[in-house]
């Protein structure tokens, strides 16, 4: 005999009105937040948790995957592009191919929203920086292409 659970039958996809594919928390804390007036419960506070939608979200986990040396994800030790190898070492041309390289052929792998479709990047050792510029494409979004540019330092990697 079936048992018929009719409790989420009201629920049905109350998500359906929303524009938007893609939802990802922000990981960087702000300290622009601001401590709520009401206790907690009383009303939805909007500034609790920041969330970027479809492409931001795509933009925000690049960022992420760049960031994120192997090893500091515990339950996925190698996730990230490893890409601190090169910082350290001098900055030539020869490095820059091979962190396009790694780039091309390793951020899909990380971030399968997308499809690389061109990447560039430029040594400058004056600077102690590489320039790097990625065509993307979003299977998801109607084939959307897009590029972000940034720089990557020996600390981090951020949006220009």
């Amino acid at each position: 005999m079936a048992i018929k659970l009719d409790i989420l039958d009201n629920v049905k996809n109350k998500d359906a009105y929303r524009k938007y594919t893609y939802a990802d928390l922000h990981l960087d804390l702000q300290l622009s937040s601001r401590v709520p007036d009401k206790p907690t419960g009383a009303s939805k506070n909007a500034q609790d948790l920041k969330l970027s939608y479809d492409v931001l979200a795509i933009y925000n986990s690049i960022k992420n995957i760049f960031n994120t040396k192997k090893g500091q994800k515990i339950l996925t030790p190698n996730f990230g592009l490893d890409l601190e190898q090169y910082l350290f070492d001098n900055i030539t041309k020869d490095n820059a191919k091979q962190i396009g390289k790694t780039i091309l052929e390793e951020l899909p792998f990380y971030e399968p929203r997308i499809t690389v479709e061109n990447v560039s990047v430029i040594a400058r050792p004056d600077a102690n920086e590489y320039k790097i510029s990625i065509s993307i494409i979003i299977p998801s979004l109607n084939n959307r292409k897009d590029s972000l540019s940034g720089t990557l330092t020996e600390t981090t990697f951020t949006y220009n």
